[in-house]
């Protein structure tokens, strides 16, 4: 598969967020990224590649999304967590896009 570009920022509900690729975030977090909805700045681990990475992507900016729309404020972090990992996994398969997460 062909290297995916990933843009250096993305529009979230008028907001700017950076997008930067992290090394060993996974190691060191223990998650593959996260969305600083204070900083602005979605992050990711740089190791991933593919549907990993696409995955990882659509996930964090649906927590952007949720800190943007006042979501977060009325609905419970593992909540959210659900709704983020769920909206992601279903438009990969809708999409026919298959990913295999590699263990931590």
């Amino acid at each position: 598969m062909k290297k995916m570009y990933i843009p250096k920022c993305v529009n979230i509900m008028g907001e700017t967020y950076t997008i930067s690729p992290i090394k060993d975030l996974a190691e060191s977090m223990g998650k593959y990224g996260y969305c600083d909805p204070k900083k602005k700045e979605i992050a990711y681990e740089q190791t991933l590649e593919n549907e990993d990475l696409l995955h990882t992507l659509i996930h964090e900016i649906s927590h952007a999304q949720g800190f943007e729309t006042g979501l977060y404020q009325a609905i419970s972090h593992e909540i959210l967590e659900v709704i983020a990992e769920t909206g992601a996994t279903n438009l990969l398969r809708l999409c026919n896009v298959t990913f295999k997460r590699a263990k931590k």
